[in-house]
């Protein structure tokens, strides 16, 4: 057996497949863990796969802007990004209630204007429209990743500049307020993502079962069903899922990985 490896022991009798055992683990030194269906528990679920994505944090040290000169030589800072928590939404409260016609964003050096969505809203809370301005080189010419995506409503799709500094933005038409800001890190999206349905699948120790297809309203998902299973998430929407690599634990999903 080659490690480390998750193994469902399975046979055949009369073209008929059953279990033999629950599934195990067998991690790099050897050891090997049984995981044997528990009591139900809720549980959060917030990647399909065992993504460690280092790209998020390339916003920090970014700026939000706003400007009444299209060359931003009158730019006031609106937001600094000084953490970033996560493969999720960051809301900014601005505290500026000056109007402004261009409104951008502005990549820390180092950053490359990594950023999947932005968004803009007036102080009812209207999400603003505009026409999509600034940098237009991408990382190797790629199309996929125009500024454009930073504003098409999908945090699965982003804007990756060919340089540093870069930056896009909003050219609202007249001058408007935007007392907060919305934005999502580029995350490469095997997150759980808002307005994206899910479905759960479990190992109940003789079949896959599903708990159920969900929409996300949030970065997380909740489920009812057993400790101590092998499960995997799927996203619905994009048709992606990883395979039988994670596992409930304590009421939070954990991944087999050592």
């Amino acid at each position: 057996m080659g490690k480390p490896v998750l193994y469902l022991p399975l046979f055949y009798h009369n073209q008929i497949q059953s279990k033999d055992n629950y599934p195990f683990w067998v991690n790099k030194e050897g050891l090997v863990r049984y995981f044997i269906p528990g009591p139900a528990q809720s549980t959060v679920f917030t990647q399909v796969s065992p993504f460690d994505d280092h790209s998020i944090h390339r916003m920090e040290g970014g700026v939000f802007e706003g400007a009444n000169r299209e060359d931003f030589s009158d730019a006031q800072v609106l937001h600094t990004v000084k953490r970033i928590n996560g493969p999720c939404y960051h809301t900014a409260n601005t505290n500026n209630h000056k109007a402004f016609r261009y409104f951008r964003f502005v990549s820390a050096r180092g950053g490359s204007c990594d950023i999947a969505e932005i968004e803009f809203y007036s102080s009812s809370g209207e999400k603003l429209q505009g026409t999509v301005i600034g940098t237009t080189e991408t990382r190797f010419n790629d199309p996929s990743v125009s500024r454009e995506k930073a504003f098409d409503g999908d945090p699965t799709t982003s804007f990756i500049a060919a340089n540093d500094q870069s930056w896009t933005g909003l050219d609202m038409g007249q001058p408007a307020t935007v007392p907060r800001i919305r934005y999502f890190p580029r995350v490469e999206g095997w997150g759980v993502y808002e307005g994206q349905v899910y479905e759960l699948f479990y190992w109940d120790g003789n079949q896959w079962l599903s708990a159920g297809k969900k929409k996300a309203d949030s970065h997380y998902l909740v489920y009812d069903v057993p400790s101590q299973v092998i499960c995997f998430l799927k996203n619905i929407t994009k048709d992606r899922s990883f395979f039988a690599r994670c596992y409930t634990e304590d009421g939070v999903q954990k991944w087999l990985v050592n």
